[in-house]
């Protein structure tokens, strides 16, 4: 069972499900030739309901049948529902890879020898307890074993003195095997298989160890949400892991805390198209690691169906999320301001302006284009139609009182003069990792068009100023007309450290910097959001609320 209960018992289904075709063929050939198999009936019709409920979730793979297995299982609590899901979709994942990738030919023929070693064993069976005196025939033995009414009957205990003797060999006929082999996997207990590879093999176990990760994993597949091309190349990529934890932000690529038995950790992965995007950041980390601290790559593999690399593990890191909440303020401030400064002094370069063609270029792909985006998302559009929305009881203006700032000609005077550079690109706080030695940074993003410093620190922005991180942990949200709840909770220390990062910047670069660094927030907002729409569905108003929220601030403060 070292594969896990749902895998074993979805095997067992599929073995199963074969045999009911051959124990209906069996008895069906009984009875035409005159026995009296009762049960018979029963038997084909089991067989007959379980093709059609096979055919029905096997072959309609699509989205209404998930849904409804997704609702079915949503009734009961997440234990309940983990366990259901996970069964469902490791039974249909092993049927459907019999069904399309294992020899026919060879699945008859194997078949058709065990059920004929089945009943020569059964034949050899009753000549033994005939020797023996007992009165009993092959399909005799067939109902010991295959028909409950043998035993539920009075034929069973028609056999009078014999009943102990039949009792006896019965027991010993089924358990000697069972021992036998139980014996045997100590002796060749050294030839098992690891425990993830052959959990691989199958492709169709779960690889998530901590069991929230694995239930989100399940119902985004059963809403619909993974398409077949992800889903393949997910369990290709982690085929040879197992994961502890998801670390995964606001992007299309996927950071997992894996372990493989030996060493721990971190694997990022990206699928199709999105793979070749991470394979520029590995590049990036690999022409970098020599100017800033970041993470040892331990492993890239790029395929043209996805793209990963494993980032080395230390077990006393924590990312700076976790840090800033274990530690005192002026503790977290020093690796702040010490990452800042490095990049400052080490990595930053203020020679070289950008132009207005770039600077028109980056306002249109990640401004102008995803407000679009939001204007016409479904999930929006009721709250859209409100000029102010109230988030968990307190009134903000809405979108359409601030789209004046989003215009092209405003944001082209905010970002004139803005010097283009080296840049990580994401420098949230979750990719800040600390660790007794100091701190390294990890998952630039190199796709920003816009290779400003500014943007750097409106990343911090948007984690100290717009509380992402604490509104990555929202799961909940209600919406009614213009009125967005949830429960959010943001520490004392993200308002200290965000207080103390405006200081440091308007004392190192001035106050018209820090009104960029604000814009850059907004626009991260904006690129934030279809990402959102498409991974979250209506839980994407959690982020939408969050950018109203940064907005009305610039707006209140004077930044806008």
């Amino acid at each position: 069972m070292a594969n896990g209960i749902k895998f074993s018992f979805a095997t067992i289904m599929v073995e199963h499900y074969i045999d009911l075709i051959v124990l209906a063929l069996i008895c069906l050939v009984l009875y035409m030739m005159g026995h009296n198999t009762i049960g018979t009936m029963v038997l084909i019709a089991t067989f007959a309901a379980t093709v059609v409920l096979l055919t029905i979730v096997t072959m309609r793979w699509d989205n209404i049948t998930k849904n409804t297995v997704l609702w079915f299982a949503e009734i009961f609590n997440p234990r309940i529902e983990l366990n259901l899901l996970g069964l469902i979709w490791t039974f249909v994942s092993i049927f459907k890879k019999l069904i399309s990738s294992i020899s026919k030919t060879r699945v008859i023929f194997s078949t058709g020898v065990m059920w004929m070693l089945y009943m020569l064993s059964y034949w050899c069976f009753a000549e033994s307890l005939q020797s023996q005196g007992v009165q009993i025939r092959l399909r005799d033995v067939v109902d010991i074993f295959f028909n409950r009414s043998s035993v539920i009957g009075g034929q069973f205990y028609e056999y009078g003195g014999s009943l102990l003797t039949i009792v006896a060999f019965t027991s010993a006929y089924a358990l000697i095997p069972l021992l036998l082999i139980y014996f045997a996997s100590y002796i060749y207990g050294g030839e098992k298989t690891d425990v993830t590879e052959q959990s691989t093999i199958h492709g169709s176990v779960i690889p998530h160890v901590n069991s929230f990760d694995a239930l989100v994993f399940l119902e985004t597949f059963f809403k619909g949400n993974l398409g077949g091309a992800y889903l393949k190349g997910f369990l290709e990529v982690n085929r040879d892991v197992s994961i502890l934890e998801d670390h995964s932000a606001g992007s299309n690529a996927v950071t997992l805390l894996c372990t493989n038995g030996i060493r721990t950790f971190y694997r990022k992965f990206a699928i199709g198209t999105d793979g070749e995007k991470l394979y520029q950041q590995i590049l990036w980390l690999q022409d970098h690691d020599q100017i800033i601290p970041l993470p040892q790559i331990i492993g890239v593999k790029k395929e043209s169906a996805y793209c990963s690399y494993d980032m080395e593990y230390h077990e006393d890191a924590l990312n700076f999320f976790t840090y800033i909440h274990t530690h005192t303020v002026d503790g977290s401030w020093y690796i702040l301001k010490r990452t800042l400064d490095d990049m400052r002094c080490c990595f930053y370069h203020f020679g070289e302006f950008a132009s207005p063609s770039i600077i028109k270029e980056y306002i249109e792909k990640k401004a102008t284009r995803n407000i679009h985006l939001i204007k016409n998302a479904p999930s929006l559009s009721d709250i859209l139609r409100y000029e102010d929305v109230y988030i968990n009881g307190i009134r903000y203006d809405n979108l359409c009182k601030f789209e004046p700032f989003f215009s092209p000609d405003c944001l082209l005077e905010v970002f004139l003069n803005s010097p283009v550079s080296d840049i990580h690109g994401d420098l949230t706080i979750e990719n800040i990792i600390c660790y007794k030695d100091g701190y390294y940074l990890i998952d630039p993003n190199t796709g920003n068009i816009l290779d400003c410093p500014y943007l750097d620190m409106g990343k911090l922005f948007q984690s100290l100023h717009g509380g992402y991180e604490f509104l990555m942990r929202v799961h909940d949200v209600s919406v009614k007309g213009n009125q967005i709840d949830f429960t959010y909770m943001r520490s004392s220390v993200y308002d200290a450290l965000y207080q103390r990062l405006c200081q440091y910047i308007v004392d190192t670069y001035g106050e018209q910097v820090l009104k960029q660094v604000y814009y850059h927030e907004l626009i991260h907002w904006l690129r934030l959001m279809p990402y959102k729409f498409s991974h979250l569905g209506d839980k994407a108003i959690i982020f939408y609320a969050g950018m109203m929220i940064v907005l009305n601030d610039m707006n209140k403060n004077g930044y806008l």
